[in-house]
């Protein structure tokens, strides 16, 4: 898990003590995203899975993402990739 975290932080270009606001002003902790699940997961499309995305994701204290929240995650590509590459291991 610490392994991902830092991975995260690193496609974000944020430290691990920052939260990075978005371009709808939300902040998301990149470290508390959790029990992630997604959306048009496309086997034939691999290794990009461009149509795949998050539909789903809890904070550390079990409370689910917003929609707002889950848009913001969704923003970034290549944390959605990255996610989604260790959700399918």
């Amino acid at each position: 898990m610490e392994k991902e975290i830092k991975r995260m932080q690193e496609l974000a270009g944020i430290s691990s003590q920052a939260q990075e606001p978005t371009n709808d002003g939300i902040k998301i902790d990149w470290r508390d995203v959790h029990n992630v699940s997604f959306q048009d997961v496309h086997h034939w499309d691999r290794p990009d899975y461009s149509d795949a995305f998050i539909d789903y994701a809890e904070h550390s204290d079990g409370t689910p993402y917003t929609d707002q929240e889950l848009d913001a995650l969704n923003d970034d590509a290549d944390l959605v990739h990255e996610l989604l590459m260790d959700y399918l291991d």
